[in-house]
């Protein structure tokens, strides 16, 4: 057995969504690792997870990744309930706010000890949001050599946590950032910033208006979204960061990693959670980022 094309590393959650029209959805599978295997995956990428699961976590969720080519071998199973998030949905933003009784988002982080053997001569490392102390552990453990790693932060960039995030800068070459997550006066400036050690882009996440990628030198390039009729955005952004680092872990250049991650994000919000993303073709997408606009 071969390694995988891209590790993907973080969490698999239960999800309870609350949609700011009164809807909600309860005891979904969700969690950033579903939707970025299915979001990397639908590419041909050959995706293999790290994460720490419940017992709770719905088990055809788990056969829909495998389905897919997934790698599973990197789960670890607890006997016990995992983290059950109520995700409420409220003018344009998103809250997570952990149910109680269950363990804490550490709890559910993987270490790089928990990286299995084979994982490791992987080509390409997707750090998934969680703890911003595990994603550090994970980054500085291997970011090395040519093996390409990004980090997805669930933690925002302030004042408080600007050197750690630039002191991770050594060891990634990608960074993701959303509006939700950048809680930083001079935005630009401290984006900018993260340029730096070995880190090449650093991704300001915008959903529908598109967003900004930061470059060396100062420089910046824009990327359009792709038009798409919303129906719930959640994993939009696991989606749209994954399809970004399998493309670049498959050679791609910087513009076609940005369309086909655009592409795949406007997919993943026309449905209900993961739904969209699982029924997507790459025939589809490769469609879709074709007739989008141009960044």
């Amino acid at each position: 057995m071969s390694a995988p094309d891209l590790v993907v590393v973080g969490n698999l959650l239960v999800d309870d969504l609350v949609y700011d029209d009164g809807r909600t959805r309860m005891a979904q599978p969700g969690g950033a690792l579903l939707h970025a295997a299915l979001g990397a995956s639908v590419w041909g990428t050959k995706v293999g997870l790290v994460s720490i699961v419940g017992s709770d976590y719905p088990r055809e969720a788990l056969q829909i990744m495998a389905d897919r080519g997934v790698s599973l071998e990197g789960l670890r199973h607890l006997e016990t309930p995992g983290v059950r998030v109520w995700l409420l949905y409220e003018n344009g933003a998103r809250r997570m706010i952990p149910r109680l009784g269950r363990p804490s988002h550490e709890d559910v982080s993987p270490l790089p000890a928990h990286v299995p053997k084979l994982y490791r001569d992987a080509p390409a490392f997707h750090v998934a949001p969680m703890p911003l102390s595990r994603q550090r552990a994970m980054v500085e453990a291997f970011g090395h050599g040519d093996r390409l790693v990004s980090l997805d932060p669930c933690e925002p960039l302030s004042l408080e946590t600007l050197t750690v995030f630039q002191e991770c800068s050594n060891h990634t070459d990608v960074v993701f950032l959303s509006d939700d997550e950048i809680d930083i006066p001079s935005r630009a400036e401290a984006l900018a910033s993260l340029v730096r050690g070995r880190t090449r882009y650093v991704l300001h996440k915008r959903g529908r208006e598109g967003g900004t990628v930061y470059l060396a030198g100062s420089r910046t390039r824009t990327w359009s979204a792709c038009p798409a009729n919303e129906i719930d955005p959640t994993g939009a952004g696991d989606v749209f960061a994954a399809a970004f680092m399998a493309s670049l872990a498959n050679g791609t250049s910087l513009e076609d990693a940005l369309s086909r991650a655009a592409a795949s994000a406007s997919r993943a919000v026309e449905g209900i959670g993961s739904e969209s993303i699982r029924d997507s073709t790459q025939s589809d997408l490769e469609r879709r980022r074709l007739e989008a606009p141009a960044g």
